[in-house]
This record gives C-alpha cells, sequence and structure tokens, in this order.
C-alpha cells in the first residue's frame, strides 16, 4: 500500500522495485542455471516469500510491537520449511534491486549472522567490475525475510537492498511512484551477475 504517499494511501501501489525487482533478478537467475548448469555437486533453491509487504497498516502505531506485520511468507517458512530436515549452506535475498542508482551497503544482520558470505559476495562484485554499486560500508540493521531464515530456520542469509546510510529508502519507497519507469535494467543486471557469478563459484 501507499502508506508513504500524499495521496491514495491505501490503494495498491505497483511495486516495480519493492518486490518485483527481486522476482525479477530470480526468474533471470533460474533461466541462466538453466541454460548453464550448475556442477552436479551443486544445488539451489529458489524461493519466493509471499506476504513480504503490504505497507504499514493503520493499526500499527499500536501494534503489539512482539508482532511483526510483514515478512508473512519467510516466517512461515522458517518454521514450516518445504522439505523435512531442510538446510542449505547460505542464503542471499535480493530485496529493492532495480532502482535507478542503486546502491547496495553492508547491511547489519547480514554481517551479524553471514559475514562470510557477505564479503564474498561484495568482493565478487568488485571483481566484476561493480563495487561503484555493492559500497564496502555498513548500515544498521534492516528487519527482512532474511532474519528469520538466519535466526528461526538457522540458515546464514544476506539481505542485497538499497538502503542509503544517509537517506533510508528511496523517496519512492510504498509510494505511487514504485513504478516500472523506477527500474534500471544495469542494476537488476548488476545484482544478477554477483549473484551468479557466487553460485558458480560453489
Amino acid at each position: 500500500m501507499a502508506d508513504k504517499d500524499t495521496q491514495r494511501i491505501d490503494q495498491p501501489i505497483d511495486g516495480a522495485n519493492d518486490g518485483a525487482s527481486g522476482v525479477a533478478v530470480l526468474l533471470e537467475i533460474a533461466r541462466s542455471i538453466s541454460s548453464q548448469p550448475l556442477s552436479s555437486e551443486v544445488g539451489i533453491d529458489l524461493i519466493f516469500f509471499d506476504g513480504e509487504d503490504d505497507g504499514e497498516p493503520e493499526y500499527a502505531s499500536s501494534r503489539d510491537n512482539s508482532k511483526i506485520w510483514w515478512c508473512h511468507g519467510s516466517q512461515f517458512w522458517s518454521k514450516n520449511k518445504h522439505l523435512p530436515n531442510y538446510s542449505a549452506y547460505y542464503g542471499i535475498l535480493v530485496d529493492l534491486v532495480g532502482g535507478k542508482n542503486a546502491r547496495f551497503y553492508r547491511e547489519g544482520y547480514s554481517r551479524k549472522f553471514a559475514s562470510g558470505i557477505l564479503s564474498k559476495v561484495w568482493d565478487n562484485a568488485s571483481l566484476l567490475g561493480h563495487g561503484s554499486y555493492f559500497i564496502q560500508q555498513d548500515v544498521p540493521e534492516i528487519l527482512d525475510d532474511h532474519v528469520f531464515v538466519n535466526e528461526w530456520a538457522g540458515i546464514p542469509m544476506i539481505d542485497i537492498i538499497d538502503f542509503s546510510p544517509d537517506l533510508g529508502f528511496s523517496s519512492y519507497h510504498h509510494t505511487h511512484q514504485d513504478a516500472m519507469d523506477g527500474i534500471d535494467a544495469r542494476s537488476l543486471k548488476v545484482v544478477g551477475a554477483t549473484v551468479l557469478a557466487t553460485i558458480y563459484q560453489e
């Protein structure tokens, strides 16, 4: 919902970046892997967390802070995995990865739970020439899907997310401006290429 907008705040937004950009990157990763298979010793699972975020509800200011009103899909999956005893070496969450002038910083929970994976991905980005996108600078913790995968599922997971240490989320976040004309194909390509390079190194 457009809870940060000044008009039509109770109406849905396109969510071109906040939601759809991560889905687009994962779908392209799947297509790429299908045309150039991984080693037979390496497996990859793509998980699409439903109910990640629909905007701040009207009751949020008086809500019970022990209950998270977003990240519903990851909360459910982390306690009800699709296979019994499922685990993975690590995970990479992609969220808000398609915006113009996107910049990805080293998020706090990623540093806490999966610092080695974080360094690997950021180093790979630098080797690929994408260091201007993947910034070697820390930002605070962001409560996103990866937190529940780390804490509840016990799988180290990092978050690639466009969040500025100075400005926070972009001005179009949770507004009707989060539409296709704000998407930059270059940002999507940089993230996809970096994640793929990491996967193919395994």
